[in-house]
């Protein structure tokens, strides 16, 4: 009796899993097969003995002595690193370059967002222009600067752009009105010491300094400008040059403020 191609295929998987009739794993029909079929029998009986055959002869070779100290020992021993070591290694550096461009960020960001407040995008554009200017731009102005306001209003119809007090008496040397998105910016130039100052109103351009703050310092390239509000009216200072030109402005302003007025 010849098996079908299907039973036979069974029988083959179940051998490749188990040698011969008497293993536990084969199923009770796969038994049943092997006994209606005499090939697949002595196929299973040859597998069994060829198994036995190989498990006798492997038990038999001998297993020399110290063979598995020598197999520990062959074991690579944890070696302590060395700070030396670590450097001479690339990943060392990979991962030392990848904390430094990520803390580098980060504090790029932290500075970046200490000159970011609202209104600053306007204080920009207002800085960037002060920039490309070569004071032709300006309309000659001989007298003090606490006659500006009234220029401004006389000749562009501007109401409160009077200039603070803290400078309000410094000689200005021209006078100008721009427009930043729409919105008017007052400006007045003064050569001693040299700077620009600007005067607009909050709402133009969503200023919200906080009122006892007395200067907000933001740069925009070669420029550094110092903001101030107060109530509706933000001042800007601009100047050529850092944050230390800035702040040596300031103070002598500061001082020229505090000097009492002669009667």
């Amino acid at each position: 009796m010849r098996s079908s191609p299907h039973i036979s295929n069974k029988i083959h998987t179940a051998l490749q899993c188990c040698r011969g009739p008497e293993c536990s794993t084969l199923s009770a029909a796969a038994r049943s097969v092997l006994e209606q079929h005499p090939a697949l029998r002595e196929q299973c009986e040859t597998q069994s003995a060829f198994d036995r055959e190989m498990t006798r002869r492997c038990a038999s070779i001998p297993v020399p002595d110290g063979l598995a100290s020598k197999i520990f020992s062959a074991q690579p021993n944890e070696k302590p690193l060395h700070v030396r070591h670590m450097l001479t290694q690339p990943a060392f550096w990979t991962v030392a370059l990848s904390l430094l461009t990520l803390a580098g960020y980060f504090v790029f960001r932290m500075i970046t967002n200490a000159d970011d407040f609202p209104g600053s995008n306007a204080a920009r554009a207002v800085l960037r222009d002060c920039a490309r200017l070569d004071g032709r731009e300006f309309e000659s102005f001989q007298g003090r600067a606490d006659l500006l306001g009234d220029w401004f209003f006389l000749n562009h119809g501007l109401e409160d752009f009077a200039v603070p007090e803290d400078f309000a008496s410094l000689p200005a040397a021209g006078c100008r009105v721009l427009q930043i998105d729409g919105m008017p910016v007052a400006q007045a130039l003064f050569a001693k010491p040299a700077f620009i100052a600007s005067m607009m109103r909050s709402q133009d351009f969503r200023f919200d300094l906080p009122p006892d703050e007395p200067w907000r310092i933001l740069s925009e390239g070669e420029w550094t400008a110092a903001l101030r509000q107060k109530g509706s009216r933000v001042t800007m200072l601009a100047l050529r040059g850092g944050r230390a030109d800035m702040e040596k402005l300031l103070a002598k302003i500061g001082k020229q403020a505090a000097t009492p007025k002669a009667p």
